[in-house]
């Protein structure tokens, strides 16, 4: 279990958002900056009110594609903002970039998601005028430049594979986006080691599907243009997130063929004094320039600067990258550094070194393109038909030589046009291949007739694409080809692996299966650890989901309402069959819509009991929690779990409160939380926990439970049930996030079948709170069985006195949840119980203190859970 740390205090986000916000100072209304490549201009948007924000139109002056840019709709999602703050510098080669980074500028500034009119990105709705004048200024923008793309960037509370959006690219279904969605996915998740921060695409609903006035739903669904949502977990770091949303928006971009130079954004360079005086000296490889908080002692010339530092801070602009930072006098403990407003290491400001790549001509022409990990750098050895952009190239050579110069590794070679064996290749002077260079290389299929008709299906891990040599009867799809030979021979490309090869009609012994060169036998293309799942409908919509240990494959039965992420898939079946190859083992296997009756399920042609593919979907433990808070993992395997964790034991005197957050998968993060008037510090405390799928349950019975999740602030909200209940049910509700760092605790009143209105409180001393996310888990009372575990539901009246609650059975481990449901009395409490017993528990409404000390409460109804552990 690792450590839960506090938040940031204070005092540093106030500065990292100033030297974030320093990046976004550009031009004034109107103003536009020329060079080489065209003008950026900019209009500004709610000119004269507090809602004044800039586009940013940067015009090649050559007809092209034409892009459109948003972040900030929601004030509170920093990597869309400041990554928009970034992009809005990049200089398109041909046609318009446009940028709006910081949409709803108010709640940027606030740190709000929403502005002085509400959430932003819910006024727009279909075939309608846009709620509030400056979402009417921005759909105004939208359809004055008609843009071939429009890209929203986003963050989440949560990551995509535990029921959120974060870790996502939603793609609207136009123009076969999903593709290009999952490219740069593939690429993109390379870099990223921890497999439950990968990203997966997702499918955009229709604007008739809530929620209601979304930006892109309505800029695809009445415009016709293509649009993506780029969603990246808030949990996450900061520079990452941020790097993630650029690294995306480009490879979109490139997928589309829109050149542009992302290379040379304007950085801002901060370095902050701990009081020592500390000299340093920087270099760089395009050009840096002071600012006014620059010393006379400093000097800077067009690409170095000389400088020091004690108690102030020191801010440049440059563009390019360092190449050097050196500490004169002083060390780096002496310092703090940060680039657009991220704190960077020693290491992290340290060059890697620089790799020449040459590729020398033999002669015939040859096509090429390439990709590395960091942006290129083009010599004099560059001509009309090689050029650059970004971290990649495209060139071609006959007799000369061209030359690259890069930092870390070539990821990707083709030859685009011409042969291989054309190209002499060098590295630092070593001779390599294009193999050697290639991390995805593109691998040749020959499947070669001997007369009789052979007809087959071939499924690989990464994309295929047909060559002149099949006929009209053969189908190409991004991962699959199914093809018909007799005397002819059908040739395709295909990166990745094969995992499957399957004989339809015919036989083995007709046909001759070579890849790349070197002959293959059927079973040889068909790997052991690779299996078959299949989805059969016998005609009623079902709509399920599937979760594997390892890694999910599509084929070209899965339409675009299937979606397939890492390890697992969300389907829609009726009458036709949906069929994945996966490695690994299958978790779960869940009907989320329809009935379990309307499908069957086969691995490896082997029908499967949806009983034994299903998992628990509960787990009840006792937690010993403490004031730093721990990681606690979960045992089952889960899409989206809820999380209870109260109320707290009375170890403690001070009055407490158990506070979650990160509840995902695999795991849940818990502290014990003081108010702020008090030190903070507390001693450890039990509590029960109950974890719940997310979705309406079955109890063994017959009764019913339900778990699911809200949004909620200091305001009363309604939150309704997926289903009603046939009586008032236990209702239990627990925030899951620290969106706000004072302590909060949630109060519930007006429960009844069909739901429950439901707030957060702070302590008396303070008010308002930022929107925080909100699991609940309702089930029906009496006694019964939860997945095996035996439990007891009701519902009494406390105050602040001890008062002994009596259980209807005994336990021998009993774990005790409770929660109050009504707002009898107005100041702001909590439940915390003691002597737990195999027949009862004592529980008492506690106060807090910080306004007055008196603890005294009314008589509250309490909601209250006990399980045998």
């Amino acid at each position: 279990m690792s450590e839960w740390t506090q938040p940031y205090p204070i005092e540093r986000r106030s500065i990292i958002k100033a030297i974030a916000g320093s990046v976004a100072t550009g031009l004034g209304a109107g103003e536009a900056r020329a060079d080489s490549t065209g003008t950026q201009r900019t209009r500004t948007l709610m000119d004269g009110t507090d809602q004044e924000t800039a586009l940013y139109i940067n015009d090649s002056g050559i007809d092209g594609m034409t892009t459109f840019v948003i972040g900030g709709m929601h004030g509170n999602e920093e990597a869309g903002y400041l990554a928009g703050g970034d992009i809005k510098n990049w200089v398109p080669s041909a046609g318009t970039l446009l940028v709006l980074p910081r949409a709803n500028i108010v709640g940027v500034r606030d740190g709000t998601r929403g502005g002085p009119t509400g959430d932003l990105n819910r006024q727009f709705p279909l075939e309608e005028h846009p709620t509030t004048d400056l979402a009417r200024e921005i759909w105004n923008s939208i359809t004055e430049y008609d843009p071939d793309l429009l890209i929203d960037l986003h963050e989440s509370v949560g990551r995509y594979i535990d029921g959120r959006l974060g870790q996502s690219i939603g793609y609207s279904p136009l123009r076969n986006l999903r593709g290009a969605a999952q490219v740069s996915i593939d690429a993109i998740n390379e870099s990223i080691d921890t497999q439950k921060n990968h990203f997966h695409p997702r499918f955009l609903p229709s604007p008739a599907e809530p929620p209601d006035g979304v930006l892109v739903q309505r800029t695809a669904f009445e415009l016709g243009i293509p649009t993506y949502i780029i969603e990246t977990y808030d949990g996450l770091t900061l520079s990452a997130r941020v790097r993630w949303q650029k690294s995306l928006v480009k490879r979109l971009l490139d997928l589309r063929g829109a050149e542009y130079d992302a290379d040379d954004p304007r950085h801002v360079l901060a370095i902050e004094g701990s009081g020592t005086l500390t000299s340093y000296t920087i270099d760089v490889s395009g050009s840096i320039e002071a600012t006014d908080t620059i010393d006379t002692n400093d000097t800077v010339t067009e690409t170095h600067t000389d400088g020091t530092v004690s108690t102030s801070i020191d801010y440049y602009h440059y563009t390019g990258r360092i190449t050097a930072f050196n500490m004169t006098d002083g060390t780096f403990d002496d310092i703090t550094v940060y680039i657009d407003g991220v704190e960077k290491t020693i290491t992290e400001l340290t060059p890697e070194a620089t790799s020449e790549l040459r590729i020398t001509g033999t002669g015939p022409e040859v096509a090429y393109q390439l990709s590395v990990d960091e942006p290129f750098t083009a010599t004099a050895s560059m001509e009309d038909n090689d050029r650059v952009f970004g971290d990649r190239a495209y060139g071609v050579v006959t007799t000369g030589t061209d030359i690259y110069e890069y930092t870390r590794a070539v990821d990707r070679f083709d030859v685009t046009a011409g042969d291989a064996d054309d190209l002499t290749l060098e590295v630092d002077g070593d001779p390599v291949t294009v193999d050697d260079l290639d991390e995805n290389p593109t691998h040749d299929l020959w499947i070669i007739g001997t007369g009789s008709d052979v007809r087959y299906r071939v499924a690989v891990s990464g994309t295929v694409s047909g060559t002149d040599s099949l006929e009209s009867h053969d189908e190409v799809t991004d991962y699959t080809v199914s093809g018909k030979v007799g005397s002819l021979n059908d040739h395709v490309r295909f990166t990745g692996d094969i995992l499957s090869f399957e004989l339809i009609e015919g036989s083995a012994d007709d046909v001759e299966i070579l890849v790349d060169g070197n002959e293959q036998t059927v079973s040889d293309l068909n790997p052991s650890d690779v299996h078959e799942l299949r989805v059969s409908g016998t005609g009623p919509r079902t709509e399920y989901t599937v979760g594997v240990t390892d890694i999910v494959y599509p084929t070209a039965t899965n339409e675009e309402s299937d979606r397939i992420g890492i390890d697992r898939i969300e389907g829609i079946v009726r009458d036709k069959d949906d069929t994945y190859l996966f490695r690994g083992e299958v978790t779960s296997f869940r009907v989320e819509e329809g009935s379990v009756s309307d499908i069957d399920v086969f691995i490896d042609g082997q029908q499967q009991s949806l009983d034994a593919l299903h998992p628990s979907q509960s787990e009840v433990r006792t937690l010993t929690v403490d004031d730093p808070g721990q990681t606690y993992d979960l045992a089952g395997d889960y899409q989206a779990p809820v999380v209870i964790a109260n109320p707290p034991s009375s170890n403690g005197d001070q009055p407490c409160h158990v506070r979650l957050r990160n509840v995902s998968r695999q795991s849940f993060d818990a502290r014990i939380e003081e108010w702020l008037y008090m030190n903070d510090v507390h001693y450890d405390e039990t509590v029960g926990s109950l974890a719940m799928e997310t979705g309406r349950h079955e109890l063994d019975d017959g009764r019913s439970a339900s778990a699911g999740r809200a949004t909620v602030d200091t305001d009363w909200r309604s939150v309704s049930f997926e289903q009603p209940f046939e009586t008032t049910p236990v209702v239990l509700c627990q925030t899951e996030t620290e969106q706000g760092w004072h302590p909060i605790v949630t109060r519930v009143r007006n429960v009844s079948p069909e739901g429950f209105d439901v707030r957060i409180q702070e302590e008396e001393a303070h008010g308002t709170h930022y929107t925080e996310a909100l699991g609940y888990i309702a089930l029906e009372s009496g006694v019964g069985t939860l997945d095996g575990t035996a439990f007891e539901a009701g519902h009494t009246m406390l105050d602040h006195t001890w008062n002994r609650l009596a259980f209807d059975r005994e336990y021998s481990n009993p774990v005790f949840l409770a929660g109050i449901q009504s707002f009898a009395g107005y100041n702001t409490c909590n439940l915390r119980h003691r002597n737990l017993s195999e027949t009862g528990v004592e529980v008492t409404v506690e106060e807090e203190q910080s306004s007055d000390e008196e603890q005294t409460h009314v008589n509250e109804k309490v909601a209250y859970l006990v399980l045998e552990e």
